[in-house]
C-alpha cells in the first residue's frame, strides 16, 4: 500500500478530531453553557412574571369597573328613594294640615284627660 494512503488516513483522523473538538466547544458554549441557561431562565421567569402581573392588573381593572357601576347604581337608587320619601312626607304633611284646618286634631287628649292623669 502506498504511504500516502496512510498519511491521508491520519489526516482524516486529525480533521475529524478537530471538527469534533470545534463541535464540542460550540455545543458547550452555545447550548450547554450554564451562564446561557441561567440567563435564559431569568428571561423566561421575567416574562412569565410580567404576564402574571398584567393578568392580575386586568382582573383588578374589571373588578374596579364593576364596583364603579354598582356604586353609580346605588347612588341613583338612593336619590330616587330620597325623592320618593320626600314626596311621601309632603303628602302626609298636607293631609295633616288639611285635617287640622278642617277642625280636627292630631292629639285627642283633652284638658280633662290631663287632669285625670295628674297625681292627686
Amino acid at each position: 500500500m502506498n504511504p500516502l494512503y496512510y498519511l491521508a488516513f491520519a489526516a482524516g483522523f486529525v480533521v475529524a478530531g478537530g471538527l469534533a473538538g470545534v463541535g464540542g466547544w460550540a455545543y458547550d458554549t452555545l447550548i450547554d453553557d450554564p451562564a446561557v441557561a441561567s440567563e435564559t431562565r431569568k428571561i423566561c421567569v421575567s416574562q412569565a412574571t410580567q404576564a402574571a402581573l398584567e393578568a392580575q392588573l386586568a382582573a383588578q381593572r374589571r373588578a374596579q369597573e364593576k364596583i364603579d357601576a354598582l356604586t353609580k347604581q346605588f347612588a341613583e337608587n338612593a336619590q330616587r328613594r330620597s325623592a320618593e320619601n320626600a314626596q311621601t312626607l309632603r303628602e302626609l304633611n298636607d293631609e295633616i294640615t288639611a285635617f287640622e284646618n278642617a277642625g280636627g286634631s292630631m292629639c285627642s287628649v283633652t284638658v280633662d284627660n290631663l287632669d285625670f292623669l295628674r297625681p292627686r
